[in-house]
């Protein structure tokens, strides 16, 4: 019988060493589990880290091949409003506004803008709003007098541009971005060109204007660019000269229609690319361009833009034709205009949502005025 004990005791305790055993091997499988399961993630969000870190040193490089330039904000001439009216200072506060200038090409030293522009970032109604200014405006350029608003590019760069357009539609305009619109044809042609819809009208002037624009360039015309009006693709030098026509009968108005409609499809283009194509599309698009914006800034507007939920890309242009009229003063061509209805409208269309000559627009009119498209 002691025996007995004595074996099963044993086996007892055979048992209970060979359980602890049991039991510590699983216990090691699942440390060693845990830790594979650690460093796996650990090195995943290492990895992220580098990847995130490449990806901010490759956007800054980007962004790095844009001309800087400084804006001091004391001499902009921003309106009162915007430092003492409650309204403004609170209720639309996160309404971000920059400039937008078009640059021609340079004559003895000196650019006019040739498309002028106001970039609106309205995440309050979830839009982002493209305001162009008629060029030939007639307006009160600081220190120079009266004269074409374009003017003031010439005279004092995008810092005297900026405190025009704040002097006399009562802005709070304190950046800028200017594209060199003499290079636009390599930067359409980047993107591999863009397909723009053309009027009959366009179509008798476009082949013309561009055979003149060719010449000029050195280029040997092709006398038939276009041969039929329609959705046609164009190269960066068509598109171009597309902008530049100056033969329809809506005049500076329509060349101004042409200018919105190229940037906003180059806008498109742009913004439906692939990782891949947008790397090489703006490699080539950055280094035409100037701002005043650092890339930290230009890093929190696309962050905002990302988090608006269906944006909405809208146009306008202001001065409207109900209130301008052609002028000509010393026998030189102006665009005049009511000042305080301009104001106002602008101010009701960038910072209230208002679009209140919708109600007089018909459905047959030129809708050049208010446009809106989902992006």
């Amino acid at each position: 019988m002691g025996d007995d004990k004595t074996s099963i005791n044993r086996r007892t305790t055979v048992n209970k060493t060979a359980s602890i055993d049991a039991k510590k091997k699983n216990l090691k499988k699942k440390r060693a589990k845990q830790r594979k399961r650690r460093r796996i993630i650990s090195i995943t969000i290492i990895s992220l880290i580098i990847l995130l870190i490449i990806f901010l040193v490759s956007i800054n490089s980007t962004l790095g091949r844009m001309k800087r330039t400084t804006i001091n904000d004391d001499n902009l001439e921003i309106s009162d409003k915007f430092k003492t009216n409650d309204t403004y200072t609170k209720e639309y506060s996160d309404v971000v506004n920059i400039a937008f200038f078009g640059l021609d090409e340079k004559v003895d030293n000196i650019q006019r803008s040739d498309a002028i522009m106001i970039g609106t970032l309205d995440p309050i109604n979830n839009k982002i709003k493209i305001t162009s200014l008629m060029r030939d405006s007639y307006v009160n350029i600081p220190d120079y007098g009266y004269d074409k608003l374009n003017h003031a590019y010439a005279y004092g760069g995008p810092e005297l541009s900026i405190r025009t357009i704040n002097k006399n539609f009562d802005l709070n305009i304190t950046d800028y971005v200017s594209v060199d619109f003499s290079k636009l044809e390599s930067i359409i042609d980047a993107m591999g060109g863009i397909d723009m819809e053309m009027s009959e009208t366009e179509l008798e002037h476009v082949n013309n204007y561009l055979d003149v624009v060719y010449t000029a360039a050195g280029k040997t015309p092709k006398h038939v660019h276009f041969k039929e009006n329609g959705t046609v693709h164009m190269t960066g030098y068509e598109a171009l000269g597309y902008t530049r026509i100056r033969g329809t009968l809506g005049g500076d108005f329509d060349r101004t229609e042409r200018q919105r409609k190229v940037m906003n499809e180059i806008f498109n283009n742009i913004s439906n690319s692939g990782v891949g194509k947008l790397a090489i599309t703006m490699n080539k698009l950055l280094p035409f361009v100037e701002t005043s914006l650092s890339n930290s800034e230009i890093l929190s507007l696309g962050t905002q833009v990302l988090s608006m939920n269906n944006t909405q890309l809208e146009q306008a242009r202001f001065p409207r034709n109900e209130y301008s009229e052609d002028s000509m003063i010393n026998d030189i061509f102006y665009f005049t205009f009511d000042e305080n209805i301009a104001r106002e409208e602008i101010h009701d269309y960038i910072f209230k949502d208002k679009k209140l000559w919708e109600s007089e627009v018909s459905d047959d009119s030129d809708s050049s005025e208010g446009e809106s498209d989902s992006n």
